[in-house]
């Protein structure tokens, strides 16, 4: 029989305002067993974080108040008045936390190694000599290099999967019985969440530690997990075993998140069905299924009561009351109804270089090194497609994607856009081009105004650039914007801190399409947002390409979401083009081994398929584009590489189908087969 190492029953946390009251977590059970993996997803405001930070005592109060049953671990329970001591001791020494966002997280003042020393001094009562020893060891556990050295370096001279790894190494340092992983992974590429998730899996396997994934990613859970909690509204609507859930949701919010997300296997046509509407906002306590305003297959049943959790399974319960649930994945035939011109050339790139000085001193500074952002890269977008432009952080794509906008002026090159070569132009001489060129930002909040209503925002290109005659004709164009990207047009006067992150990305969206561009680069513009929100921005984003024929650069790290959009896909790494390819021979015949890996770290929202996959670990991080290895740039971490890759820069090789890749493996006759 398997042992229970922490039971949570019945527990509601509130958020006591002066004006309103926000009912946060209502009415939650779950439990862990030792030894076990779960997961716990759900969108951005559902309770998630919440629920694990009332377990632990961390809500403020006021204005939190937490109530419930009980939360019993190992034996105590967590939500007794006479065990409220307990909680400073049990935090970080028998249940410890990993959040979201590391370098707000830990503290900039302080080494990394100082910081991971305290929580050990404090839990376990160590010298500062004995602390340190501890703390070098965990470092080294989760795979700092040289981690005596690294002990004396602050949060700041960190990658940000470093700075996780810290974070990772502190929450272990005292051996804690259960890890809370909350988002960790969710700002990282997708090789640095691979390797700290199998980081976390083999700490659990190797020292029989409980894990709790907290996350809105269902390809992790679908790996990792051995139970989920779907959550929504503040409750937990399904958990089930991961095999039974993904073959058989029984709840329609899961539908709509495994109807949401792109995968790696998906049908070409598949349509994403996103989750339409907003979160409830909880400042009411549920009276009906809080799903019931954004499902569409809800019945009378539904509004008339408050589902509660029932067994339609062996350890499988949901809270859904529509007996015949459609569980099946939506397909369409929308990727069919596509046009591209293949002799019409929109933008042309060639040789592309963008290096940036890199300087060392106070006010007297002296130049130490260069910094090789872009190495040169050539590539073409025609009318009507999309390229997808795909790779880790750091490989130089918003940096392409800067200089193709102006906003850089490149080392060298050659950008030819409507026939003229506007790389480094002046701006007064490239204000003509803009207007035909623009720039989807990825965060959709520090690229909005403010103090400008989103109305005045999205109207803004057309004053500029004198696109109308007269104030009626600019009310009417901003008006057929909003109706163009799903907007209420009433929604204009509002400021941009009263939308939600995927109506701010609809509104960078509409900005530009104001000019009526022949080109709009998308910078990670679906990376930060919750699946559901993120599949309504790519579904808006093929829908408007198939109506106004525009030409996307799609930039992104995320080859499932790349795939789902993208006619054609470029491979960077450190600065250069490692291949290139249509879609469907890129993900069904991957050459190059960095691609090869970037496919084996996304994981498929299935775990049937993932337990089958052949899988290519990550090994390493990616060098410092000021420091970039000789020969070819990915010998250090290519499982493959020979002497001659630690040497001699291989060619971008194109084969009869077009397939380009910059690989020894695939030169001078060689055929790959090794790879």
């Amino acid at each position: 029989m398997e042992e229970r190492i922490l039971e949570v029953n019945h527990i509601s946390t509130e958020f006591r305002l002066k004006r309103k009251t926000t009912y946060a977590v209502n009415d939650v059970s779950f439990y862990l067993n030792r030894g076990e993996i779960i997961g716990v997803v759900g969108e951005s405001g559902s309770g998630k974080s919440v629920t694990q930070m009332s377990v632990l005592g961390l809500i403020e109060s006021p204005p939190g108040h937490v109530e419930g049953e009980s939360a019993v671990f190992e034996g105590q329970d967590l939500l007794a008045p006479e065990n409220r001591r307990l909680l400073r001791h049990i935090r970080g020494h028998k249940i410890a936390m990993i959040f979201q966002d590391p370098m707000i997280s830990l503290n900039p003042s302080i080494t990394v190694g100082e910081q991971i020393s305290e929580t050990i001094r404090e839990h376990l009562g160590l010298n500062h000599a004995q602390a340190k020893e501890r703390a070098i060891t965990y470092m080294k556990m989760v795979k700092i290099p040289d981690a005596e050295m690294r002990y004396d370096n602050y949060p700041f001279e960190f990658s940000g999967g470093m700075c996780q790894r810290i974070m990772i190494a502190m929450a272990m340092s005292c051996d804690p019985s259960v890890l809370i992983a909350d988002e960790a992974t969710t700002a990282l590429d997708v090789t640095t969440q691979a390797q700290i998730l199998e980081m976390l899996q083999d700490i659990v396997k190797t020292t029989n530690t409980s894990l709790i994934i907290v996350t809105h990613n269902l390809g992790i859970v679908a790996r990792y997990a051995d139970r989920i909690y779907v959550m929504y509204g503040g409750t937990i609507v399904e958990t089930a075993s991961t095999d039974d859930l993904f073959r058989h949701p029984s709840h329609a919010y899961t539908v709509g998140l495994l109807n949401s997300v792109p995968r790696l296997d998906d049908s070409k046509d598949r349509l994403l069905m996103p989750i339409h509407g907003l979160p409830p906002t909880l400042h009411e306590k549920p009276q009906r299924c809080p799903f019931y305003d954004r499902c569409t297959q809800r019945v009378k049943a539904c509004d008339e009561t408050l589902p509660q959790l029932r067994p339609v399974a062996p350890g499988h319960l949901s809270a859904c009351l529509n007996p015949a649930l459609d569980t099946s994945l939506k397909l369409s035939d929308a990727a069919s109804k596509k046009k591209i011109d293949w002799d019409k050339c929109v933008l042309s790139v060639r040789d592309l270089r963008m290096e940036f000085p890199l300087y060392k001193g106070g006010l007297i500074k002296r130049r130490i090194g260069t910094v090789r952002a872009v190495g040169g890269v050539s590539f073409d977008i025609h009318s009507g497609e999309t390229l997808g432009l795909v790779g880790e952080s750091g490989c130089g794509k918003s940096t392409v994607a800067n200089c193709l906008v102006n906003l850089l002026k490149p080392t060298a090159g050659e950008i030819y856009f409507q026939g003229q070569n506007i790389a480094g132009m002046a701006e007064h001489a490239f204000r003509k081009y803009r207007k035909n060129i623009q720039l989807v930002f990825q965060d959709p909040f520090s690229s909005l105004d403010p103090k400008q209503t989103i109305g005045d925002i999205v109207g803004e290109p057309l004053k500029i650039h004198h696109l109308v005659s007269s104030r009626e004709a600019y009310e009417a164009r901003v008006k057929e914007l909003f109706e163009m990207i799903g907007l209420n047009p009433e929604l204009r006067h509002r400021s941009p801190h009263e939308l939600s992150g995927g109506q701010r990305q609809r509104i960078g969206i509409a900005r530009a399409l104001a000019s009526q561009p022949d080109l709009i680069i998308c910078d990670e513009p679906v990376s930060a947002l919750d699946v559901s929100v993120q599949a309504q921005i790519m579904n808006l984003l093929e829908s408007l390409q198939q109506k106004l024929g525009v030409s996307y650069l799609f930039v992104a790290h995320d080859l499932s979401v790349v795939r789902h959009i993208s006619d054609r896909i470029a491979v960077m790494y450190l600065g250069q083009i490692v291949e290139m390819s249509d879609w469907k021979t890129l993900y069904e015949n991957p050459k190059h081994p960095y691609t090869k890996t970037l496919l084996s770290a996304i994981p498929i929202p299935d775990p049937e398929v993932e337990r089958q996959r052949e899988r290519q670990k990550v090994v390493g991080d990616i060098p410092s584009a000021a420091h970039i290895p000789s020969g070819c740039s990915f010998h250090t971490r290519c499982p493959y590489a020979t002497d001659r890759c630690k040497t001699q820069v291989p060619d971008l090789t194109c084969d009869q189908d077009g397939h380009m890749v910059r690989c020894h493996l695939y030169s001078d006759g060689a055929d790959g087969k090794e790879a």
